[in-house]
């Protein structure tokens, strides 16, 4: 009989909740609407309880409210129910730490739902430091939080200068390059070899035509011509030039594609004739989590590989447990993962904790457009590289005893 009067209460105001919220969409503007329910804590409720008592209210309001943006945010430790959230249809939960940090709530969820949080009201909004609140912000974008947030609401003395570091870490970072625009002709003249044998295989990887480029190749193998020297001196300058022509605006997909091509045949002959090569290091390569955009490490990987270097290609769309058991599986000397996307750049911070996790301390290469050297200093072991030849240096540095921290330290300097 209690628990029926209980469930009558909860109904009520569950009604008019919904009669605020309709009401303040239609007459006053409001864009979305944010339901904090503190009593629904992990710490005083039961999971059996959440689920029988909550979970049908919410919906009920979600439901009715579906035209417009809604947010749940519960306090305290919500582990013991996180996997019912999604079932609410709310767009967004905003979760309290330390009772749930990021990470337990992006291994909870993943992307079933906007987190939003988290971080710590009193320790970190209110009585830390710009400098200490733009760090803690930096550590919960990396791992993984979609909205940045404090746990539970802005105390009325927090500094402004604390929320003013929370929004710079959300913001763009400014990462200075060394930029040298040359025109798409003084780009060519410097990737064609003086070498006129050279310089025609190396024009026509440039332009695309795989079956001249392989031609072109298979008679310069019959005259004598070292395949190495063909792969590093004439067909992998032809794809690098391509690839810095799209750099400058000057050449397209389709252009670096038929490149691509044109060099993948001619290496194909080259490695033939070559036979059995020790490789000069093993990588093991793959597209972030939810991405699918492969152009980059294909073209990456086809430079590799002529190169000389043992590569694993792992595919598009890896989640990061794979990596972690293909890395442990082949013990390669570098990890490179590729993100186009923001939202899928954070599977990289998952990849690089459980290396840490598992003991493999090799450099993890981070590329693509939606990272950068800032971003890569977020997470160990990363370091950022842009182009199809700053791979090389990471090797270069590995051959040479040197730590991941050296390597990053080295390489990012060119971006300064």
């Amino acid at each position: 009989q209690e628990e029926k009067k209980f469930e009558a209460c909860l109904d009520i105001c569950t009604d008019l909740c919904i009669e605020i919220i309709r009401n303040s969409v239609d007459s006053s503007g409001a864009d979305g609407f944010y339901m904090p329910d503190p009593t629904a804590s992990g710490d005083l409720l039961d999971p059996k309880d959440y689920q029988y008592f909550l979970e049908p209210r919410y919906k009920r309001m979600t439901k009715e409210l579906k035209d417009t943006m809604s947010i749940l945010h519960i306090c305290g430790d919500t582990r013991g129910y996180m996997d019912r959230i999604p079932h609410s249809g709310f767009d967004a939960f905003s979760f309290e730490a330390p009772g749930t940090s990021v990470k337990e709530a992006v291994m909870g969820l993943g992307d079933r739902v906007t987190l939003v949080g988290s971080l710590e009201t009193i320790p970190v909004v209110m009585m830390g430091t710009p400098e200490y609140v733009y760090t803690q912000s930096l550590r919960d974008i990396a791992d993984g939080v979609d909205i940045l947030s404090p746990a539970c609401g802005t105390p009325p003395m927090t500094p402004n200068a604390n929320i003013r570091a929370m929004v710079e870490a959300c913001g763009p970072k400014k990462v200075k390059r060394k930029v040298v625009a040359l025109s798409k002709e003084e780009i060519i003249k410097k990737y064609t070899p003086a070498k006129p044998e050279f310089a025609e295989i190396t024009k026509a990887v440039m332009i695309g035509d795989a079956d001249k480029a392989e031609k072109l190749v298979v008679a310069a193998l019959e005259k004598g011509l070292k395949p190495i020297d063909l792969v590093e001196e004439a067909l992998l300058p032809g794809a690098i030039g391509v690839a810095e022509m799209y750099d400058g605006g000057y050449a397209f997909v389709p252009e670096i594609l038929l490149a691509a091509n044109a060099m993948k045949k001619g290496i194909s002959h080259c490695q033939s004739a070559m036979g059995d090569v020790k490789p000069k290091g093993k990588i093991i390569m793959h597209v972030a989590f939810g991405d699918v955009h492969a152009i980059g490490k294909d073209i990456v990987k086809s430079i590799l590989i002529a190169k000389g270097y043992q590569v694993t290609d792992l595919g598009a769309s890896v989640p990061w447990d794979k990596v972690i058991e293909a890395a442990k599986k082949e013990k390669p000397d570098v990890v490179s993962g590729t993100a186009l996307m923001t939202t899928t750049r954070t599977a990289f911070p998952k990849v690089a904790e459980l290396m840490k996790k598992e003991g493999l301390e090799v450099p993890f290469i981070v590329a693509g457009g939606a990272v950068d050297p800032a971003y890569a200093e977020t997470m160990d072991y990363a370091i950022y590289c842009k182009g199809p030849g700053d791979a090389e240096p990471v090797f270069e540095g590995i051959r040479k005893g040197k730590k991941w921290q050296q390597i990053r330290e080295e390489e990012h300097k060119k971006y300064k």
